[in-house]
Formats: structure tokens, C-alpha cells, sequence
């Protein structure tokens, strides 16, 4: 099996480990901030031990100085991966902290049902791709330290510290429940997380080393893990090499011997062009479809929100048509197309002529007795009147 590099990256500090068949092979942790971080980065992959042939996997763990994770609520359940990931990316500044931050996102939907997303900083995940370069590495997958956590202990909650944000964990069973990133308080003190005995048998040096380790565990099919691929490094292995002139050897020696192989090679590639083009164009109409499927939910959204009433606006309306000499006692709206008010004033026909006067109402008409009572000497009547709303 191809030895695994794992990163932990945090704003003040960078941890790397390799693995291989789970058996930790190398480990180192170093101090930095963010101006120095990519450089940390680049010296970890760089230190690393090589093997001969091939180049090295990494799998980065991010943690909330550089990633928020979050949990999508009122999600339909007929929305396909692709629709849920399109409406993520398109809107990311709905979901997400931005500050004028590119971001990257990825989302998916845990054992439960229910959909997550998170949002990495495109500028670290570049300096990660440029350093995994410059140390002739293929950049896996990057997952948020929330996921990666849970292969590291089977505590129900944990709390994990990442320069001057705390992460707050909780778990049921293997799915992420709850997520909250705060401040450190100056007197806050973490307990220490009870490690499964995986990890303890693995004899990690360092506490901020075990993202960097269980990172290297996560399957890149989970949710939240943001796929990479990076096809050739800066420099080509010796086993690229290798391969790259037997490959030419033997072009040239079919090409030189055999004129009929060559003329079936390039027959079948002619086939296989036309598959591939046939294939291209059932993709072609499958976007087709899913941006349909994609517009059609928009249009929904777009249409329940033209729909949706405010009520503090109504509120206000109501108040300032009423006049100084009478209360609003009792607001009502039933649901979306009407509702009642309960108001005192001097005559009843003052509350239903202010209420004729406001935008938002339609058709009020007193609903029930009018009672008459007295307040600090004046005569007033309290009235139900109810109403329909307005057409938007």
C-alpha cells in the first residue's frame, strides 16, 4: 500500500505525519502564523521521507481558522447531490462568512438524512496545492478537523482548540450532530479527549498531531471532503520515466514492424472516439437536465419568498393608520391570506375606517359584538374587526 502524508494545519501551527498500512512511519510538528504558514508547509512535505518509485499522497485536516462547517436545515428531500451542491456553490455568501474571502465549498448528506456543507478558504487550499507541487506530492482530499475527529475518539462531544477559536463537537454514533466555533476565553481550559485505542496504540507524539493522522483514515467519498487531484508533479519519478520509455520503445517498434497493427490501432481509437463522443453528449443532456431540475427549485424558492409577509411591516402599518385616541389591543393573522385585530376607541366606525386605510389589509369588517366601557371618564368601545390581506 502507497504511504499516506496527513497534514493539520491550524492557524498557529502545521503537523504532518506518514502512514503507511496505519503504522506511523514519520511525524514532525512546527510553530508558524499566517504569513509563515505556507512555508511551514512546504518544509513539512519537503522533510518528509520518500519512497523510490512514485509520488507521495496527501491528505490535508483543516481546522476553523480555515474552514466553517455548517448544517443546512429545511433542505428537501428530493434534491440530488448535484442540485445541493450547485445551490451550496451559487450561494455560499447565504450560508457562509465570506469577508471578502474566496471560498471553496463541498456538502453531502450524512447516514441520517441530513446535509452539510463546508466552506474552506480557496487562499490556504492554494498554498496547500503549491506546496504539495514544489515537494513533487498528489494532493488527495482536504477534510474539516470536525470530520476527521470522530475517527480519533468515540466520546460523544469534543472540544478542540485552534489558536484563539474553540471548536465544540458532538456526535451520535458516526454522524456529526452539532458544530459551534467561539472565542477562547482567557480562563478556559480544555479536557483532555479520551483517544480510541487506535490512536493510542499508534503512539502519536503530540495531541495536535491526531487530525493530521485520522485524516488519513477518511474515506474521500465522505461528506464535507473536498476532492483534489493533482496528475503530475513538478518533476516526472524515476518510475514515470521508466514507464514513459518503454512505452515509446515499444510505439516505435510496432510502428516499424507491424504497418497492420498500426492501421487496426487507429481504427479502434476511431471507435473508441465515437463512444467517447456519444458519451459526451448523453453527459451534455444530463447537465442539461440537472440545470432544469436546479432553475425549477430556484423558481420555487424565488416564488416562496415573493409570497412570504412580513408581520413587523403589518404591525407598523396598522399603527400609524390608527388614530392617537385609540389602543390596538390584540393582533391576529391566522395565516396567509387574513387574520383580526382587537382595538378600543372612541366609535367602532373609527377602528374599521383606519383599518380601510392600510395597504396591506383588504375588506375590514367587525367580526363580533361591540362592547362599550368607560376609561377615565370617556365613553370607548372595543371592537373585533377582522380582514383579509392584500394581493402582493
Amino acid at each position: 500500500m502507497r504511504a499516506t502524508l496527513g497534514l493539520a494545519i491550524a492557524s498557529d501551527h502545521v503537523g504532518a505525519v506518514l502512514v503507511r498500512d496505519g503504522a506511523l512511519q514519520w511525524s514532525a510538528l512546527r510553530s508558524c502564523d499566517r504569513a509563515s504558514r505556507a512555508e511551514r508547509i512546504v518544509e513539512l512535505i519537503t522533510a518528509c521521507p520518500r519512497g523510490r518509485w512514485g509520488s507521495r499522497r496527501v491528505v490535508a485536516a483543516i481546522g476553523p481558522s480555515g474552514v466553517q462547517v455548517r448544517r443546512l436545515t429545511d433542505v428537501p428531500a428530493a434534491l440530488s447531490q448535484e442540485e445541493l451542491r450547485e445551490i451550496v456553490r451559487t450561494g455560499a455568501g447565504r450560508f457562509f462568512l465570506k469577508n471578502g474571502i474566496p471560498l471553496e465549498t463541498s456538502c453531502g448528506r450524512q447516514s441520517d438524512g441530513t446535509a452539510w456543507a463546508a466552506a474552506y478558504d480557496a487562499a490556504l487550499i492554494g498554498e496547500i496545492e503549491d506546496a504539495c507541487r514544489a515537494g513533487s506530492s498528489h494532493l488527495a482530499a482536504i477534510v474539516p478537523v470536525a470530520l476527521a475527529l470522530r475517527l480519533a475518539t468515540r466520546d460523544q462531544s469534543v472540544a478542540w482548540q485552534d489558536g484563539e477559536l474553540q471548536l465544540s463537537l458532538a456526535y451520535l454514533d458516526d454522524d456529526l450532530i452539532q458544530v459551534r466555533c467561539s472565542r477562547v476565553a482567557a480562563e478556559s481550559a480544555f479536557r483532555p479527549m479520551d483517544l480510541s485505542p487506535l490512536l493510542v496504540a499508534v503512539g502519536l507524539p503530540a495531541i495536535p498531531l491526531v487530525p493530521a493522522y485520522t485524516a488519513t483514515l477518511v474515506s474521500v467519498k465522505a461528506p464535507l471532503v473536498l476532492r483534489r487531484s493533482i496528475p503530475l508533479a513538478s518533476a516526472p519519478s524515476r518510475k514515470q520515466l521508466v514507464v514513459a520509455s518503454i512505452a515509446c520503445a515499444l510505439a516505435f517498434i510496432c510502428c516499424w514492424l507491424s504497418p497492420a497493427v498500426v492501421s487496426s490501432i487507429r481504427a479502434n481509437r476511431a471507435q473508441h472516439l465515437l463512444a467517447r463522443l456519444e458519451r459526451q453528449a448523453d453527459v451534455g443532456r444530463n447537465v442539461s437536465n440537472a440545470l432544469d431540475s436546479v432553475t425549477r427549485s430556484l423558481e420555487a424558492v424565488g416564488a416562496f419568498d415573493g409570497r412570504a409577509r412580513s408581520m413587523t411591516l403589518l404591525l407598523a402599518e396598522i399603527t400609524r393608520a390608527l388614530p392617537d385616541s385609540c389602543t390596538l389591543e390584540q393582533l391576529q393573522v391566522n395565516d396567509s391570506t387574513g387574520g383580526s385585530v382587537v382595538a378600543v376607541g372612541p366609535r367602532a366606525a373609527v377602528v374599521v375606517d383606519a383599518l380601510e386605510r392600510v395597504p396591506l389589509i383588504a375588506a375590514p369588517t367587525i367580526s363580533g359584538p361591540v362592547a362599550s366601557l368607560s376609561l377615565g371618564g370617556r365613553s370607548m368601545e372595543r371592537v373585533a374587526v377582522a380582514f383579509r390581506l392584500a394581493d402582493q
